[in-house]
């Protein structure tokens, strides 16, 4: 009989992989090494915004926040009087224990943020107040709904630990000179003991259950490495330059002890659940620990989570889980997902993430339902209402956020507050909409919120970003280019503001004091933003294909701002537009000697030796750069075109699968596969699927300044399994393209007989060598210096000879039937062409502009790969002839339009082809 799965997840928050490498390298961390070694492990893609309630109400739900509820560290009250902790009755679905619950397993679930009020659930909900600790012993109680059962209160209540149970022995390790501590005047030691016995108290609670309690289930979160990280990574090594050396040998110690301390925890862990318990270890982010680490945060809500790195841990060991392995692409929303597949229950479809199935030596058969939600019967789910909260503890929390810097002072204004609350909340739901491919839902609101403040630069940055991904590069460059004097003007009057405090220093005045340092943060942040605007004005420039004038703006930056990430990257990604290989080479090479772990660089490199024909070396540069970022589709696509040259089909296949994945509407890697399947793997069926399932791009509709500000909060339809991004351009120009006599006036009239509309002057009348006609355009030979024409090209076809179409600008959509011929064929019938004008001797027949051609096919492929705007389908012209309804029905698929595929083949006239070779 199989044994019924028992599983613990325990969270991490914070925990990072280069400082866990350290110290197991060392053999530090004993506990966690064995679980590597004895399971599954690997990078975990973290989310935006990554801010802790909402990350692990994800991880916990398998939905977006934006669905969840839980949208940021406070909330504001029913009533609107006030603002409190974000809580468990935020929440609008059910987490995996309200799931288990339904089905008749138990439970325990210790300190999950959020979880208060806890949930009455089948087994124990222990919630994220328990640990409080911030009075003495004499009063400290537990808030209430704390504890469910609520008859387990006192048994609780008395595992606790406080900071002042203490000892030199626990402190010590964390920091050896702590005797040297003036502690009247530096507070620090005492944050250490606090976050020390936080951490004791979810674990003593955690192993009682482990010890005592049945189980199926246990989640057990702990935020002790945040905290600890928050608050002492600038003293870890290696020394930083705004630290001081006195602070460096009090402190430096600490960040290695925490992560010491857990695994000391994990041990205990691992030894109570037994060998036949499948664990998984989890953190919701890492945490800079190296040069990355910033050393000015800046003055505004939620800054702390600059200091997180984009990706956290993940480990998973258990039985039927393959042992000493890794595990690519993992992201948080998949967890849910994952853990309900190791129950052998269902999935849900409303769930966006993915069960990783690679952790499995056998990969189980998934079942999949509608929704959860629709499952009926009691779940011990939050009523959506708090009764009373203890008034102490409720500030006790504000409190401990402000301390952390992720929320702002609320004050005694309580109306200020709640519009605080309010703004913050909808700022955060923008930036769900926004990295969740839902770029269109986010411009409302992010419209709405830099109308009311102009002056606060990362709302206006986000909306830049919000046009840039829906297509409207003139209006992301408008803003940039309005946002300088807006900075600027706030800029002089916080200037003034400071001259007037110039003698804070020295009056002794504490709240003076901190004022000035916080306007001081304010200005520095506002000289950012000008680097920022410069920044995002080059990418605009960049994706309206002027690389030129955004080198000139990035080499300025780049005098100013030596070996920054963000100036190389965009340098070397302005340099391989250009076809300057050797030069974006060089500015990727430089990005990788800053930051090791870059993505973007390995990615860029990857093209470049795709470019070199260097098929190999591009491969392994496209696999580093998914290894780094699994979620990164042009990652996989380019890597499915290096095998594809290295005719690894079937790996190649599966690379571009992985891309459509990522992104369902990356028509470029669609027809690959087609290709593929068709061609090399002789899989017709699947060829036909992906033919199937070409996706209709979804208008992008204009954000309206005068919509309901609100209407971003209102409650979301539910997602549709594999939705597709929202496509960023709209209203396509159809462009027919090919070298000279390669078919391009026999398909114009194909998609004219088919019913496309097509943009022609007539300026050039049929003749011999044509006899139905060119349907030319006259202006499209000027479009290297005038492209004011393509406006009036939308949805329409238009004849573009191959060599021009690099000089497409980026703000417009391009569907580009691509006509192809045999080369011979294509400079015979030049040369006859040319003969009959009278324009070349008879048998003058000249060889050498066969590899011109080539080299300009070539090129226009390495356009059309990267850029998003770009829908390439390649249509062999022996192939219209000799079979024109499968051509016209692949071109009508291709367009997404319904044509007349009967009359476009009367358009296909055999006789006129000449030329064979």
């Amino acid at each position: 009989m199989k044994q019924k799965r028992k599983l613990i997840l325990i969270g991490w928050d914070a925990a990072d992989w280069k400082i866990i490498d350290a110290l197991i390298a060392k053999k530090q961390m004993p506990a966690l090494e064995r679980l590597i070694k004895g399971g599954v492990s690997g990078n975990i893609s973290t989310l935006d915004p990554p801010f802790s309630p909402m990350l692990w109400t994800t991880i916990a739900t398998g939905v977006y926040p934006d669905k969840h509820g839980v949208l940021g560290f406070v909330e504001v009250l029913p009533d609107k009087i006030g603002v409190r902790n974000i809580s468990s009755a935020s929440r609008k679905v059910k987490a995996l224990w309200n799931i288990f619950t339904q089905q008749g397993m138990t439970s325990h679930v210790v300190g999950w943020w959020p979880s208060n009020p806890a949930e009455a659930i089948k087994g124990t909900m222990v919630s994220n107040l328990y640990k409080e600790a911030n009075v003495d012993t004499t009063r400290w109680k537990m808030p209430a709904h704390t504890i469910h059962p609520d008859d387990m209160k006192e048994l609780y209540g008395n595992l606790r630990v406080h900071p002042s149970e203490l000892t030199e022995a626990h402190l010590l390790p964390f920091v050896p000179h702590a005797r040297e501590i003036n502690q009247k005047e530096d507070e620090r030691l005492y944050r250490i003991a606090k976050n020390i016995a936080e951490a004791a108290t979810i674990h003593s609670a955690a192993t009682y259950i482990l010890d005592n309690e049945e189980w199926d289930f246990v989640a057990v979160y702990l935020d002790t490495l945040d905290h600890f990280s928050h608050g002492f990574m600038n003293y870890h090594p290696p020394k930083m330059s705004i630290v001081s050396d006195r602070d460096y040998y009090l402190y430096k110690d600490v960040i290695k002890s925490a992560y010491r301390f857990h695994d000391m925890m994990l041990d205990q862990i691992l030894r109570l659940a037994g060998d036949d318990a499948t664990i998984m270890l989890i953190s919701d982010h890492g945490f800079h620990s190296d040069h990355l680490r910033p050393s000015v945060l800046p003055d505004e809500p939620g800054a702390p989570a600059l200091q997180h790195r984009d990706h956290g841990i993940f480990v998973v060991k258990g039985p039927g889980i393959r042992a000493n392995d890794k595990v690519y692409g993992a992201s948080l929303i998949d967890i849910a997902p994952t853990i309900l597949s190791l129950y052998g229950l269902a999935i849900g479809k409303d769930m966006p993430g993915r069960p990783l199935t690679d952790i499995y030596q056998s990969p189980p058969k998934l079942t999949y339902i509608s929704s959860w939600e629709d499952v009926e019967g009691y779940s011990g789910m939050p009523s959506g209402h708090m009764e009373e909260e203890d008034p102490v503890a409720a500030q006790e929390g504000l409190r401990q956020l402000v301390e952390l810097g992720y929320i702002d002072d609320p004050g005694e204004n309580v109306q200020e507050s709640v519009e605080l609350t309010i703004r913050e909340t909808k700022f955060c739901l923008a930036r769900v909409y926004l990295s969740t491919g839902r770029s269109a839902e986010a411009i409302p609101i992010l419209e709405q919120l830099h109308r009311e403040m102009p002056e606060e630069s990362r709302f206006g940055f986000r909306l830049m970003a919000a046009y840039m991904q829906t297509g409207l590069l003139q209006k992301a460059l408008d803003l940039a280019e309005n946002q300088v004097p807006v900075i600027q003007e706030a800029m002089n009057q916080l200037n003034g503001e400071l001259y007037g405090l110039r003698d804070a220093f020295e009056s002794g005045d504490k709240e003076k004091k901190d004022l000035v340092v916080k306007k001081l943060r304010r200005f520095k942040n506002y000289r950012k933003d000008f680097v920022r605007i410069d920044l995002l004005r080059a990418d605009v420039l960049m994706k309206m294909n002027d690389p030129g004038e955004a080198i000139a703006i990035l080499k300025k930056l780049e005098d100013f701002l030596p070996g920054q990430r963000p100036v190389l990257s965009q340098l070397g990604k302005a340099y391989l537009q250009t076809d300057d290989l050797d030069t974006a080479e060089k500015y990727y090479e430089k990005l990788l000697k800053v930051d090791p772990n870059d993505h973007t660089a390995y990615h860029g490199l990857a093209v470049i030796s795709l470019r070199k024909k260097a098929f190999e070396k591009a491969a392994g540069q496209a696999l580093k750069s998914i290894e780094l970022n699994y979620h990164y589709p042009n990652a996989h696509f380019h890597l499915g075109m290096a095998l594809t040259r290295l005719e690894l089909f079937e790996d190649a296949a599966r690379a571009f699968e992985v891309c459509l994945r990522l992104d369902p509407g990356m028509g470029k890697a669609r027809n690959q596969l087609i290709d593929i399947y068709e061609n090399e793997l002789n899989l017709p069926e699947s060829a036909q699927r992906h033919r199937d399932s070409f996706i209709e791009a979804a208008p992008v509709p204009e954000a309206d300044p005068e919509a309901d500000p609100e209407a971003g909060l209102k409650e979301p339809g539910p997602p549709r399994e594999s939705d597709p991004k929202p496509r960023k351009f709209r209203d396509p120009v159809i462009v027919v393209s090919g070298l000279p006599r390669s078919g391009t006036s026999m398909m114009m009239q194909m998609l004219h007989n088919g019913g496309v509309e097509l943009l022609t002057d007539g300026a050039r009348k049929a003749d011999e060598n044509n006899p139905k006609g060119y349907f030319e355009f006259e202006a499209v030979r000027r479009l290297q210096t005038d492209k004011s024409w393509l406006s009036e090209a939308k949805n329409k076809g238009v004849k573009i000879i191959s060599h021009l179409l690099p000089e497409l600008p980026g703000k417009y959509r391009y569907k580009v039937i691509l006509m192809e011929r045999n080369m011979e064929e294509i400079i015979r019938s030049q040369h006859l062409m040319l003969e009959r004008l009278g324009k070349v001797r008879k048998g003058t027949y000249v060889g050498s502009v066969d590899m011109t051609f080539r080299h300009n096919l070539e090129k226009v492929a390495v356009w059309a790969e990267e850029r998003e705007n770009v829908d390439l389908l390649y249509v062999k012209y022996s192939d219209v002839i000799a079979d024109p309804k499968r051509e016209s029905e692949r071109v009508s698929r291709f367009l997404h339009l319904d044509l007349h595929i009967d009359k476009m083949c009367l358009a296909v006239d055999q006789s006129l082809y000449r030329t064979k070779m």
